[in-house]
């Protein structure tokens, strides 16, 4: 039985709760490679075997916890064109990591979610970007290069502002990342146009 199937029980709403919940505090306070079942479990007060109903490892629960948070982010900018707002996707990508608080950077900002997270992330971009007439347009292969951008200019820039502390203001950073992503994309789209009008 999978979690979604036995999720309607209270009992377990509230276990998986806790055990998000310990998940989340633990994050903010080291980094995710430095995360154990163990320390789990006594932070959410379970025992290991109750984890392990429910989870194989961490990384499962890091999966899914991406995941949820990646849903949530495509949910917002759903209605938003691509590539057309892209400069609006940017900033709501920005106002919503914010949102997501210190758990969420200090995620971003792991090697191990790098790992974990980039196949992950790359499969839900595309997913973002597949309702856009002229992504579909595009050969498989410069689809990979342009999700590939997307994803490591926005992660990478967002990540960059983190670790140096966020020494520019909100706004400038927003403008900035839109600026650089957005005008990035409008050079790949151009390219590719002219090649094809050769």
């Amino acid at each position: 039985m999978s979690r979604k199937e036995i999720s309607n029980d209270m009992r377990v709403q509230k276990t998986l709760e806790r055990i998000h919940n310990a998940f989340r505090n633990l994050v903010e306070k080291e980094d995710y490679s430095s995360l154990t079942v163990s320390a789990l479990c006594l932070e959410a007060k379970i025992g290991r075997k109750t984890f392990y109903t429910y989870y194989e490892s961490l990384d499962e629960l890091l999966k899914e916890m991406i995941e949820n948070i990646t849903k949530e982010y495509i949910e917002r900018i759903r209605e938003y064109r691509k590539p057309e707002d892209i400069f609006e996707i940017t900033r709501q990508f920005y106002l919503f990591s914010l949102e997501k608080g210190k758990f969420y950077d200090n995620l971003v900002c792991s090697e191990s979610y790098q790992a974990i997270g980039y196949h992950l992330l790359m499969r839900f971009v595309q997913d973002t970007w597949n309702d856009s007439p002229w992504f579909r347009s595009l050969r498989e292969e410069e689809q990979n290069i342009l999700l590939c951008f997307i994803y490591n200019s926005g992660a990478g820039l967002y990540r960059h502002w983190i670790i140096s502390g966020k020494k520019i203001p909100l706004e400038q950073m927003i403008e900035l990342a839109s600026n650089l992503v957005g005008k990035g994309i409008e050079g790949i789209k151009n390219s590719i146009l002219q090649k094809n009008k050769r």
